[in-house]
């Protein structure tokens, strides 16, 4: 999905919430681009890169522990292919991940659609 100069990047199962989520901001008249990564190993950077400008606010949403990710490599390699935008971070956090059906633990760590668009808008007009 394009739109916009903020940029959503996902991979796995996690893109249903995202693209509900990129659905949820286009109502509200905010458009943004959506990449799913194919694979983690050897980020295809130049191909992301193709995506961002200088101001972007990209964020990356991974159903993984902190640290666990892609988002420090992903943001070392995009500065270091001269790319100055803001990266954001959402993931399941630094706590032992606790039991309860896959929708309620999205909701409870911040990763379904509505919270995901909550997370994007709060950020997309605090810069303005």
């Amino acid at each position: 999905r394009q739109g916009g100069n903020t940029v959503l990047i996902t991979y796995g199962v996690l893109l249903d919430n995202v693209m509900q989520a990129a659905e949820i901001l286009s109502q509200k008249g905010i458009d943004v681009t959506v990449l799913r990564l194919l694979r983690l190993s050897d980020l295809p950077i130049d191909k992301i890169g193709e995506y961002l400008s200088d101001d972007s606010s990209v964020f990356v949403f991974e159903e993984t522990n902190a640290n666990c990710g892609i988002s420090r490599e992903l943001a070392l390699r995009l500065q270091n292919s001269g790319k100055r935008c803001r990266l954001h971070a959402a993931d399941l956090g630094e706590e032992f991940v606790t039991h309860g059906s896959i929708q309620k633990l999205y909701e409870l760590y911040g990763l379904d659609g509505k919270s995901i668009a909550g997370r994007v808008e709060e950020v997309h007009f605090g810069e303005n």
